[in-house]
């Protein structure tokens, strides 16, 4: 009776949210307009793209692989969590323990925000100033070596 109870009061709380949000949508889309207008040129639009910032893809495509990683380590970690012996009755935990996998799904997830972070900070910097630093695109590939390094040896230790 009370988990129905609940979750009538969580829908009702929810409605009542959508419901002012919607009431005060336009008077709060006002208030986001800049007094001085929007700005008159795209500064992302007219940037060229220079060498530190073509190094960054490999960042983003190392984002993507950690996520999708992640996504399947969660799901191993659930199966585990219901059969609790293996995946389909293959014998997974033999090799790939519980903790080890609910440890690395959990370390993953830091990981790829961390390195999202750190790949959008090294491309839009560029986009701030003139022209790359001396030896930009090189200290970005060397970070880049870096982090692969303490990636593989956080998951292997």
């Amino acid at each position: 009776m009370w988990s129905i109870v609940s979750v009538i009061f969580l829908l009702a709380g929810t409605g009542m949210i959508v419901w002012y949000y919607a009431k005060q949508y336009d008077e709060w889309r006002a208030d986001f307009d800049p007094i001085e207008g929007v700005a008159k040129e795209d500064l992302v639009e007219n940037t060229a793209v220079s060498p530190s910032m073509r190094a960054t893809a490999k960042y983003f495509w190392l984002v993507s692989i950690l996520f999708c990683v992640r996504v399947l380590l969660g799901m191993v970690t659930a199966h585990y969590t219901v059969d609790g012996q293996g995946i389909y009755g293959l014998p997974f935990t033999e090799y790939f323990p519980y903790s080890m996998m609910r440890t690395w799904h959990t370390q993953l997830s830091a990981l790829w925000i961390a390195t999202g972070w750190l790949a959008t900070g090294l491309y839009v910097a560029p986009m701030l100033f003139v022209r790359d630093p001396k030896s930009q695109a090189f200290g970005m590939n060397f970070l880049f070596v870096s982090l692969i390094i303490i990636v593989a040896g956080s998951f292997i230790g």
